[in-house]
């Protein structure tokens, strides 16, 4: 919705579907290393991933699942990023892009890094139009 002077105004909402023991497919403890990085062809800041062998194998199979789909990355309930899945993610490395300034990519891969993504997610909103 808009405002009175044409400015967007609302919330984006991310429905989760929870896996069936209502824990997170990957979590921190299957990330290796998460540090920002850019895109030489599009200059844009990215957040880049390096699971583990164990987590490798779960995101493989998580996204293999969700291609062009929202993959929600959650902190205490709160979705902290949603990349959209462009197709299965294989070999251990991970790269999220999307128009983030310097300061985002880097508070994405520090919460990615140190976070607990341990608990599920619900509807929430998070992003301010």
């Amino acid at each position: 919705m808009k405002d009175e002077n044409g400015n967007l105004d609302g919330y984006i909402l991310h429905p989760c579907k929870l896996s069936r023991n209502g824990k997170a497919r990957v979590d921190q403890d299957d990330i290796k290393e998460a540090t920002t990085g850019s895109d030489s062809e599009t200059v844009e800041y990215t957040v880049n991933i390096k699971m583990t062998p164990g987590g490798d194998k779960e995101w493989v199979a998580m996204t293999s699942g969700n291609t062009e789909r929202t993959i929600a990355i959650c902190m205490h309930d709160i979705v902290i990023s949603a990349p959209n899945v462009r197709g299965a993610i294989k070999g251990g490395d991970t790269e999220i892009s999307g128009f983030f300034i310097m300061t985002e990519a880097s508070a994405l891969a520090q919460i990615l890094s140190i976070g607990n993504l341990r608990l599920p997610c619900a509807f929430v909103s998070i992003k301010k139009l």
